[in-house]
């Protein structure tokens, strides 16, 4: 690609960088100024969860499973309220007790002994004791810069890595004029994650349970289109005379359908992220105070990490042979909608929209979206099982096509 058109990328992801930027700071300002009078202190939010989980041990504790389940799906709904600040200073804190959570619920829904429950609950309250004093902290500038930077690097990273392959791909494939479609998919999910995060927040007043089943039915679509686009890059892979299937074939292949897929990806991958991603930078302003000043620059050093990122997964992308690039970037693509399948999954389990049953021999592992339930793990294993019949039609019918006489 040359050098010229590459600036051309740059300027226009560090534009659409300062863009996003300014609209997250004025969306963030209204939110958290319609919200503030009406805020909980952590230390009052701390000691609702905890009170409510003290009747969920008594529920229990009485037989009574089904108020025990009701009272333990509340104290989770409460913890939501701080989780995105409590994940802004320690994610793996954030996160585990999400999923203690997740473990009460499928652990009363299994009628598991009372020992059992009370081990979860006194792990739940020793995590919520070493929250309150992070939620407590005065955020200085390094702070917030910290924070700031680490939210848009942690959400966008998956992102970044989908777009760098799509765009990639099309360039590789000589179609470097359908780049655009994935351009305009990612401007449009910045857009509508800022209007999502905004309705949730002012109109609609949407609950936690509610934004946790919304987030799992995004990432399941995300599976599916993933899942379509990697197969599909997959049957394109010929052994035989690639060069000359590129400059042909592949510019029929990429039709008026394939390329809205591949920007309805696009839009997804963003948009998957993108409205909760405003919800943290809500909760970073709420924490910072008056005294913001670290939260732009960090969100602006962070995009730039992403963009440098973009442009690296580019350039690897341009120097491997074609046919291997496009190996790997149906990889990559399948293992993002494996860790998406076992995310939606948990997601529509934590709004209470999916049942909870945990098993002791599945394998867990929250980053690439394994939880230690047979809910999650059969829906792995279903995409898993659809991968390898999909691979298995497409070896088929090149050996196929090998079988046939070939014209020179």
């Amino acid at each position: 690609m040359p050098f010229l058109l590459q600036v051309m990328f740059l300027k226009r992801i560090l534009k659409a960088s300062i863009f996003v930027s300014l609209l997250l700071v004025q969306s963030l300002a209204y939110a958290e100024d319609s919200t503030e009078s009406t805020e909980q202190t952590p230390a009052q939010i701390v000691q609702e969860i905890q009170t409510i989980l003290t009747e969920t041990q008594t529920a229990y504790k009485d037989k009574d499973s089904s108020t025990a389940r009701l009272a333990a799906m509340d104290a989770y709904l409460v913890y939501e309220g701080i989780e995105p600040a409590l994940i802004n200073k320690d994610k793996e804190l954030g996160k585990g007790l999400e999923q203690t959570f997740g473990k009460l619920q499928g652990q009363i829904k299994s009628d598991a002994p009372l020992e059992k429950v009370n081990t979860i609950i006194a792990e739940l309250n020793a995590g919520l004791k070493k929250a309150l004093p992070l939620l407590e902290e005065k955020m200085g500038f390094e702070s917030q810069f910290i924070n700031s930077f680490g939210i848009i690097v942690r959400e966008g990273f998956e992102a970044i890595l989908i777009l760098a392959a799509l765009i990639t791909f099309l360039i590789k494939s000589k179609n470097q004029d359908k780049v655009r479609h994935i351009w305009i998919g990612v401007v449009l999910a910045v857009v509508a994650s800022l209007f999502t995060a905004w309705l949730l927040e002012t109109v609609f007043e949407m609950g936690a349970a509610s934004r946790e089943v919304m987030e799992g039915w995004i990432m399941l679509l995300a599976v599916v289109m993933l899942f379509w686009v990697s197969y599909w890059l997959v049957s394109k892979v010929e052994a035989s005379k690639w060069q000359a299937y590129i400059s042909g074939k592949m510019k029929d292949a990429i039709g008026t359908g394939n390329t809205f897929t591949l920007g309805m990806v696009a839009f997804i991958s963003v948009y998957r992220e993108g409205f909760e991603t405003v919800l943290f930078y809500k909760a970073l302003f709420i924490q910072a105070g008056e005294s913001a000043s670290g939260i732009l620059p960090g969100f602006l050093f962070g995009c730039l990490v992403l963009v440098i990122v973009y442009f690296l997964i580019y350039k690897m992308g341009i120097r491997i042979p074609v046919k291997w690039f496009f190996i790997a970037t149906s990889a990559l693509l399948a293992f993002m909608a494996f860790m998406f399948m076992g995310k939606g999954l948990h997601e529509l389990q934590m709004g209470n929209a999916l049942s909870i049953t945990p098993v002791t021999w599945a394998p867990e592992f929250a980053e690439l979206g394994m939880y230690a339930t047979i809910e999650t793990f059969i829906g792995q294993v279903i995409l898993l099982v659809a991968y390898i019949i999909a691979i298995a039609i497409t070896l088929r019918s090149k050996l196929e096509g090998k079988v046939k006489p070939q014209t020179s």
